[in-house]
């Protein structure tokens, strides 16, 4: 396909599956980065210590993206501080791999929720 000129980002797996991923790719000879889906996607509910940890061992495995689901409940309920927290965290756990914050827009309540935590990962996730 890349002779065509047809590519993609990335290939985006969970992290129990970066590894798979990363090793297929490579003996297909292929150079597409490998991404992957963090902090107990879908649903983002798991402990703040397993989230952590399973960004870093995504990283470790050979993601060079993380996609992180945020805490919903935190925008529901206006902690933005501790979004903001969380999302700092997610950001140092990534090192030097993409951070791309995924919000469940249509989860959040309100177009003022919307804008908060879209403002609030922006803001969480520079380096």
């Amino acid at each position: 396909m890349h002779d065509k000129g047809i590519t993609t980002a990335a290939v985006c797996v969970y992290p129990a599956r970066v590894c798979d991923a990363v090793k297929a790719l490579k003996a297909a000879g292929c150079d597409i980065p490998v991404a992957s889906v963090a902090t107990g996607f879908p649903a983002g509910q798991t402990h703040l210590k397993t989230r952590l940890e399973e960004i870093r061992l995504a990283v470790e495995d050979g993601a060079t993206e993380i996609d992180v689901v945020i805490n919903r409940t935190l925008v529901l309920t206006g902690q933005w501080k501790a979004l903001y927290d969380e999302i700092r965290q997610f950001r140092k756990a990534c090192g030097e791999a993409h951070l791309k914050t995924i919000l469940a827009t249509g989860e959040l309540g309100s177009l003022t929720n919307v804008y908060k935590a879209s403002m609030i990962a922006m803001m969480a996730g520079r380096l």
